[in-house]
């Protein structure tokens, strides 16, 4: 107990508080508590799993699960089985406090080792991840206690499954800290000579990584072309879903948010901006606009798209969670102390990211609503396409600001793009035009790509140009050291 109340107070902690003796010890018995919940005869995982057969999987395990899913594997069991898998989450009780524990004292151990142990603040609140990840498993135990007790009309499996979700994810995030930690300490004890890489491979890679963004919209656009010719133009690109399309504009789509999420753009504005376009490609590659012909091509049934949505959402969200903490974390790690900290309001960005990145993966896995998929689609294209507009704009006007704002092609596509939605709102909404969205659509890529090519090019340029005056100064370097003193001539 004296260990425990310790290792409440954080900040307070010394190296010599977290021995390696204490993790061990924990270690220990986390794997303990793992045998006895999979090996016990009864209520084992292994026991549970058996009784329920190969359809259906006992609740623990998931990431997450809805409420229907759930009922069905408390019928599955039956009266018995229900008595063991009570029994099962009493134990359970005790393992989320061990894991909780473990991963605890190992950040802290971790953390008070590398660069960053005078930063209290972002090592108590990476501390707490394991703890709110054990506080989110005992809330999930009681849930499913009460489910189980009222059952057959369980009012709890819906929010049970929340945090059962939440923990998986809490868990993989301290997880995460803890692989950063190892490689941040492996790293201070073996130090690299560091080498001045080949700046010809990095300049392809950058060139090629965005030629290869505008040569997968030249993909799409070819695809959506040759359905127009052979068979017929629909209202909208995302209506190209429902066409022989469908592959390539999924996986265009996918391909095309990596592309502008790696990329790294000149200022945080702009990067922050394509970031979040292209995590919004994703959502609209995942999830097809809503029907309005149930005879169109390759049509799927209500309950295959919310399944589908479901598990795409979830496995996105909680991907892009987990990104972004490991770069936060893994930057922070290695390098120490930052030279330049974040300001406040970009730490509040960043949680409100995470805190909007896990209640959508929530909203769109577990709770299966059909409102979530009837308008997820066209509320990640309107993102996208904000988004995309908005970076136009910020070149625009760092070109105006600029000595060179004399011809700013920038300036003149985002008068375009402005032109576009202008022209082809009232077109659509006066004239009864069903394909105007598509012409606005097209009218508003066209644009992006345009200006894509262009700054390819300019930080293309500046490239050479940093590369070729390196190599002048290496030059007149050399020759300096080759060049005689005056004193030694003499």
């Amino acid at each position: 107990m004296k260990h425990l109340r310790r290792l409440g107070d954080v900040d307070s902690m010394t190296e010599t508080q977290v021995s390696p003796r204490q993790l061990w010890l924990f270690a220990a018995l986390t794997v303990v508590m793992i045998v006895v919940l999979c090996f016990s005869p009864g209520f084992g995982i292994l026991s549970l799993d058996d009784r329920l057969g190969k359809d259906q999987a006992l609740l623990d395990p998931w990431l997450g699960y809805r409420a229907g899913e759930a009922w069905n594997v408390l019928d599955t069991l039956g009266p018995d089985g229900r008595d063991d898998l009570r029994t099962y989450y009493w134990v359970d009780f005790a393992f989320a406090v061990c894991y909780g524990v473990l991963l605890w004292v190992t950040i802290h151990h971790l953390a008070i080792k590398s660069p960053w142990r005078e930063r209290t603040g972002m090592r108590t609140a990476l501390c707490s991840l394991a703890a709110l990840a054990a506080v989110c498993d005992i809330i999930e135990n009681i849930l499913v206690l009460v489910a189980l007790g009222d059952f057959p009309a369980p009012n709890t499996l819906g929010a049970a499954g929340v945090f059962g979700l939440l923990k998986f994810l809490l868990v993989i995030f301290a997880v995460i800290v803890v692989l950063c930690g190892l490689l941040s300490l492996w790293a201070g004890r073996h130090p690299t000579e560091t080498t001045q890489c080949d700046t010809v491979p990095v300049k392809q890679t950058f060139v090629a990584l965005r030629a290869g963004s505008a040569f997968l919209l030249v993909l799409l656009t070819i695809s959506i072309v040759v359905e127009i010719f052979l068979h017929e133009l629909h209202k909208s690109i995302s209506d190209f879903y429902y066409s022989p399309t469908r592959a390539v504009f999924v996986g265009g789509l996918c391909a095309i948010g990596v592309c502008l999420i790696i990329n790294r753009a000149e200022s945080d504005l702009e990067n922050a901006m394509l970031d979040g376009a292209g995590l919004m490609a994703f959502v609209v590659a995942f999830v097809p606009v809503p029907r309005t012909n149930p005879d169109v091509w390759g049509k799927l049934t209500d309950g295959e798209v919310l399944d589908a949505t479901g598990n795409n959402l979830s496995a996105l969200f909680a991907t892009a969670a987990t990104a972004t903490v490991f770069g936060f974390v893994s930057t922070e790690l290695l390098r120490g102390k930052r030279e330049k900290p974040l300001p406040p309001f970009a730490k509040v960005l960043l949680g409100a990211l995470l805190t909007l990145l896990v209640g959508a993966g929530i909203l769109g896995a577990i709770t299966g609503s059909q409102f979530f998929v009837d308008n997820a689609h066209g509320f990640a294209a309107g993102v996208l396409f904000a988004f995309i507009m908005a970076v136009v704009m910020v070149n625009a006007a760092a070109d105006k600001r600029s000595e060179s704002s004399k011809a700013s092609p920038n300036l003149v596509l985002v008068a375009v793009m402005i032109a576009s939605v202008l022209g082809w709102l009232p077109w659509g909404s006066y004239f009864d035009y069903d394909d105007w969205f598509f012409w606005l659509e097209a009218s508003l890529l066209t644009c992006f790509a345009i200006f894509w090519v262009i700054q390819t090019q300019r930080l293309n340029g500046t490239m050479n140009g940093v590369r070729s005056g390196a190599a002048r100064s290496s030059t007149s370097s050399d020759a300096t050291e080759s060049e005689p003193s005056p004193s030694v001539s003499a």
